[in-house]
């Protein structure tokens, strides 16, 4: 699955969100943008994967508007996206990127940062299944 997010991660860079994690998350750090993945499942007589995942957006209370733009901007970004998100013969064709709620604030964590979640429900085209580890 990290095939994919890290397509998903360096696609956010490319719209200036950059320091994307991917399936790492520090929860007293500040300004970060986590993608974690939430499982999933092949389908291989058909070349496709279904995966979940979320993206996580903390930011301190200080800047708890920017983690609401932040995570709003993501959402607008990914939100109904299809096709390659990255140039590339081996980049992910996205049949599409799904959020299946809009960026939601889920309070101040253990540190006392914001944080803003989304989930997000993505199909993809699945050429080498052997890359794919849930």
């Amino acid at each position: 699955m990290n095939y994919y997010l890290k397509d998903i991660a360096d696609y956010l860079a490319t719209q200036n969100i950059t320091g994307v994690t991917i399936d790492f998350y520090q929860p007293d750090k500040s300004s970060q943008v986590a993608l974690l993945s939430q499982g999933g499942e092949t389908f291989p007589d058909q070349h496709f994967c279904v995966f979940d995942f979320q993206i996580l957006v903390t930011y301190d209370q200080t800047n708890r508007k920017q983690a609401r733009e932040t995570a709003n901007q993501i959402y607008h970004l990914l939100n109904n996206k299809q096709g390659k998100l990255i140039a590339g013969n081996d980049s992910v064709h996205f049949l599409k990127i799904l959020a299946t709620q809009p960026p939601y604030f889920l309070g101040l964590n253990s540190a006392g940062l914001s944080e803003f979640t989304t989930l997000y429900r993505a199909t993809a085209k699945d050429y080498d299944l052997g890359t794919i580890y849930y």
